[in-house]
């Protein structure tokens, strides 16, 4: 398995926004030349305009640096514009779905998946109509990645952050409900651990659907800084033939740089202890 970090704005390594518009890729440059320097393998990063994101210089950064993006989080399409992918106002609606599509296009461009998390925006105004714009919105990007070559990784949130799909079990009967075809699903440790009965179910759960991991301690830091079992997490999830990366979505504590450096330096020490295995169920 591999180890990226989340770069955004919110959360994991910090940027200033607008950091991924042309013009203004300098904190971007030196963010990757930073992870890759600690061992970094990739850095996931999240787009709030992707009409205005300067895809050529995102390739030449992480060329330069040798990492990868492995995924493009759309949450700040939501956490800072407002706009959802169950918004029961069409013009607000197509505006949502528009930036997703627009993401999917830079993630064919980049070799990336896109994530669909907080973007889903919240059901409790009218409920049923909500999640009907939803099965909407994501039939048709769904669509669209499918015909990109991308894939989609639906992340159930926790409860106190969204107020539907909130657990691997209600994400996989979104998916098949509709017959989602370029659709997968994301766990996050973070989230697993207040809305999971067990790591170990979730997992195995998702089976060949996980697409993608975020991790993160209980507390929301670095792996190791909290109680979450990672060692038996990620030996589940290599059981069930995931390879890819594993990525730090965690609070930018004491500072990005530190909390990177024990992020990737407690991650290598997991892979390295139960690399064996790892190696077995490759």
């Amino acid at each position: 398995m591999k180890i990226s970090m989340v770069a955004s704005s919110s959360l994991g390594y910090t940027l200033p926004r607008g950091s991924l518009e042309k013009g203004r890729s300098n904190a971007l440059g030196r963010a990757f030349l930073e992870l890759a320097k600690l061992g970094y393998d990739g850095v996931e990063l999240s787009i709030e305009e992707p009409q205005r994101t300067e895809v050529r210089e995102i390739e030449r950064a992480s060329e330069d640096c040798g990492v990868e993006i492995p995924a493009i989080g759309t949450g700040l399409v939501y956490g800072y514009k407002g706009l959802s992918l169950s918004d029961i106002a069409e013009s607000r609606r197509r505006k949502a779905v528009s930036d997703v599509l627009k993401t999917i296009g830079i993630a064919a461009d980049l070799g990336s998946i896109v994530i669909i998390g907080l973007v889903r925006g919240r059901i409790s105004s009218d409920p049923k109509r909500c999640v009907e714009k939803f099965k909407n919105s994501m039939r048709e990007v769904d669509r669209a990645a499918v015909d990109n070559g991308v894939k989609l990784a639906l992340e159930p949130l926790n409860r106190y952050e969204a107020d539907f799909i909130n657990n691997v079990e209600q994400a996989m009967r979104f998916i098949s409900s509709i017959g989602l075809e370029g659709t997968g699903v994301l766990l996050d440790t973070y989230h697993m651990n207040i809305e999971e009965r067990s790591f170990e179910e979730a997992v195995e759960r998702c089976g060949k659907k996980l697409v993608h991991v975020h991790v993160a301690d209980s507390n929301r830091l670095a792996p190791g800084l909290g109680h979450i079992p990672f060692a038996k997490i990620i030996r589940t999830i290599a059981s069930q033939g995931y390879d890819r990366y594993l990525s730090a979505e965690i609070m930018a504590l004491p500072n990005p740089t530190e909390a990177a450096r024990i992020a990737i330096k407690n991650l290598r020490l997991i892979l390295d202890r139960n690399r064996e295995y790892l190696t077995r169920h490759k």
